[in-house]
């Protein structure tokens, strides 16, 4: 069994989560080259990533990670030009 903890999620991060957010969101793009839904799934977290305060990840023990979770203020707006 892996073992998880929750850390910050970082700028760092999003190339790691990314494949999550494809393999969330891929069958939607299932008619696309893979580089285009790995970019899609980057801007989709970008676009969700709106205060890095309240972002957070859970890492396995081996190091990958598993989830992530998003949460922002009613203000918040996202930078996905970073």
């Amino acid at each position: 069994m892996i073992e998880m903890k929750i850390e910050k999620f970082t700028n760092d991060d999003f190339a790691k989560a990314a494949s999550l957010a494809a393999g969330a969101w891929g069958e939607f793009y299932t008619d696309e080259r893979q580089w285009f839904i790995d970019a899609v799934a980057e801007y989709i977290l970008r676009y969700n990533y709106s205060n890095p305060l309240l972002a957070l990840k859970a890492v396995g023990d081996d190091g990958v990670i598993h989830g992530v979770l998003f949460a922002n203020l009613h203000d918040d707006k996202a930078d996905v030009i970073q």
